[in-house]
């Protein structure tokens, strides 16, 4: 279920600031609750255009997770989400839950950005959270990156917002006027992906408001992924064949893994597939095309455990059965949907890469990859018709800053590589670059980095932390059907 901001939670009034004041929040019934646990949800309202003191209103909503120890910090840790555009809020229970030993020191807030969660979200349409017939019959009608999509959906959006608007910097100034809100004078940040972008030009236009900054798979405002993401794909699908190839289970099942991928999606670029997909006691007959298939192989390298089953469903499609990718097609679909608000997505892109990248380019780093020119044209087509908002002339420039940063980077990550941030942190004085050996864009958490990530919360400083272990993972072992 799509959230939509309405009033139908309890909103508890509070009387409106002086002008000199730091701006008011209102509460609002968390839907939730956690045992132990004290928390406060609510928004903080702001001027959806601030150059129009008369315009629009707009809520910034926020889940508040109250420190539990004797003595806590005066610091929170701030959650942004990635994407651009993802729904944070709905994860609050799942992101406290997975920092609860943080929480006895410090406050926990998740903020949902501007058209996202329940902070005037720009959905564009919902596939459900348990799928169905006509859910699946949809996905494989358009995916993501659908430029029809795109233009229906604007209309609708339009009549609720300037989409000119929902940009990082005004994101930025959001998440300031919620710091201010709650009486915060610091806070720390921690960003994934797009979130990454969220935190750095936070820390370029609020530098004395942040403590610290953990930044995980980073995607800086001074680079152009749409530019890069055929290119980068590839050279992860390249390494995933050699890995297959070296290691013996793997090339003893599947010696051809590589020549069948590319017979597979040379087959399927001819002649979409038909295929079966079983939902809701259903089997649907749908058909799956080029586009679909690859873009559903590419968020397979989102995880190294998700990737481990590639071989095995290319051997599968090679002698016919295309289900295990139609199933993957379809989950991955309702999943991105369903995380991501689309109308955000969009706006995010369209203002701040699109009009700036070199487009041949990129059209000559697409040549010859698996996917091509098809994410870089779908990209410019729906940018052809979505307003485009404004940024500041030194957004594209690398941040300089000098506020601690911990910058985690996996190194096989498709959507936000090791050299995105190898660019970024020599601009960030007091920041230090941890290469996580073997693993993707998910899955950069676990006992390894988040004692450094401790550590570095606890100081409030790079200096002391012991990397090593970040350099001791495994590729997972390939799935042998």
């Amino acid at each position: 279920m799509r959230i939509a901001f309405a009033t139908v939670f309890a909103l508890a009034s509070i009387t409106p600031a002086a002008p000199d004041s730091p701006p008011a929040f209102e509460t609002m019934d968390c839907g939730f609750k956690m045992t132990g646990i004290e928390l406060t949800c609510g928004f903080v309202e702001v001027r959806e255009n601030r150059a129009e003191p008369g315009g629009r209103k707009i809520p910034i909503h926020f889940v508040r997770a109250g420190a539990t120890g004797e003595a806590p910090k005066p610091d929170p840790i701030v959650f942004l989400g990635g994407g651009p555009g993802l729904h944070a809020t709905p994860g609050a229970n799942t992101v406290i839950w997975g920092n609860r030993g943080r929480l006895e020191d410090r406050d926990l807030i998740v903020v949902d950005q501007r058209g996202t969660g329940r902070s005037n979200p720009l959905d564009c349409f919902d596939h459900g959270t348990e799928g169905g017939p006509e859910v699946v019959r949809r996905v494989f009608t358009r995916d993501f990156f659908d430029g029809e999509t795109f233009r229906q959906c604007l209309g609708e959006l339009s009549k609720n917002a300037d989409l000119t608007q929902y940009t990082t910097t005004a994101s930025v100034e959001d998440l300031d006027a919620v710091r201010r809100a709650l009486g915060y004078e610091r806070v720390n940040l921690s960003g994934g992906s797009y979130g990454t972008r969220w935190a750095l030009e936070y820390m370029r236009r609020h530098a004395d408001s942040v403590r610290a900054a953990v930044l995980y798979g980073v995607a800086p405002p001074s680079e152009m992924l749409v530019e890069r993401v055929a290119r980068d794909f590839q050279r992860d699908l390249d390494a995933l064949i050699a890995a297959c190839a070296a290691e013996e289970a793997c090339s003893e099942a599947y010696p051809e893994f590589g020549q069948q991928l590319q017979r597979v999606l040379a087959a399927v670029k001819k002649k979409p597939v038909e295929v079966v997909v079983r939902s809701g006691g259903e089997k649907i007959p749908v058909t799956m095309n080029h586009e679909q298939l690859v873009t559903a192989i590419r968020f397979m390298f989102y995880s190294v455990h998700h990737a481990a089953a590639l071989p095995s469903q290319v051997q599968a499609a090679t002698e016919g059965d295309y289900t295990p990718f139609a199933d993957t097609v379809t989950a991955l679909s309702i999943q991105l949907h369903n995380a991501v608000a689309e109308g955000l997505w969009a706006s995010v892109k369209c203002a701040e890469e699109l009009p700036f990248i070199d487009y041949e380019k990129a059209r000559r780093q697409s040549a010859g990859t698996v996917l091509g020119t098809y994410r870089l044209e779908s990209e410019r087509e729906i940018c052809s018709i979505w307003p485009r908002g404004k940024i500041p002339p030194d957004f594209n420039e690398p941040v300089e800053s000098d506020v601690p940063a911990l910058l985690i980077a996996g190194e096989f990550d498709p959507a936000t590589p090791v050299d995105l941030a190898e660019k970024t942190v020599p601009h960030l004085s007091n920041g230090l670059l941890v290469r996580v050996a073997k693993r993707s864009h998910w899955g950069l958490s676990g006992p390894c980095v988040d004692r450094m990530v401790d550590r570095f919360l606890e100081t409030g400083s790079v200096e002391g932390i012991d990397t090593g272990c970040a350099s001791e993972f495994e590729r997972p072992a390939f799935i042998i059907e």
